[in-house]
């Protein structure tokens, strides 16, 4: 049996909450993210009680050692329907075993399997393991900054149309 033939991928359950907020938080130190916002209470209320968010994992020997997490999206350039992956992550121990190509080419079923025609995400240009692993698979480098908006300047800005009517 080869290392891809004893990968599952499988959508998210509520036990696997413990599995997938370990993975995130090694993602978030990775990235230089913040960490110990996405608890295992805070997975159970995006992913299962919102049907927006969706979480598939990949298990070898009945445990978890990656997951990708992915929403609706659309591009407007294409006029088509997409999906937008949040993250994605392997444990370290099986990188390079076919665990992350077996998540990628899952949410890509399921986009095709809801007519989308696309799916777009960011990494970071510091991320050169990554990086490599999306060229390898195909995609498409777009010159992109992203941007976000958190605490104050959300709320103050969320205000400013509230107080708009």
């Amino acid at each position: 049996m080869t290392s891809s033939e004893r990968i599952t991928i499988r959508p998210a359950r509520p036990d696997d909450a413990d599995a997938v907020t370990a993975l995130a938080h090694a993602l978030s130190l990775h990235d230089n993210e913040p960490t110990g916002n996405f608890t295992p209470q805070a997975m159970r209320q995006a992913v299962f009680d919102d049907p927006r968010v969706r979480v598939l994992v990949a298990e070898i020997a009945n445990k978890v050692v990656g997951y990708v997490m992915f929403h609706d999206s659309y591009d407007t350039a294409n006029a088509a329907r997409g999906l937008y992956l949040n993250d994605i992550i392997v444990e370290e121990s099986v990188r390079g075993e076919g665990v992350a190509r077996r998540l990628m080419a899952a949410v890509m079923r399921e986009a095709k399997k809801q007519g989308d025609v696309f799916v777009w995400w960011v990494a970071k240009p510091t991320n050169a393991r990554a990086l490599a692993f999306y060229k390898k698979l195909g995609a498409i480098q777009v010159p992109t900054m992203a941007h976000v908006l958190f605490g104050a300047p959300f709320e103050d800005l969320a205000d400013e149309a509230s107080d708009q009517g």
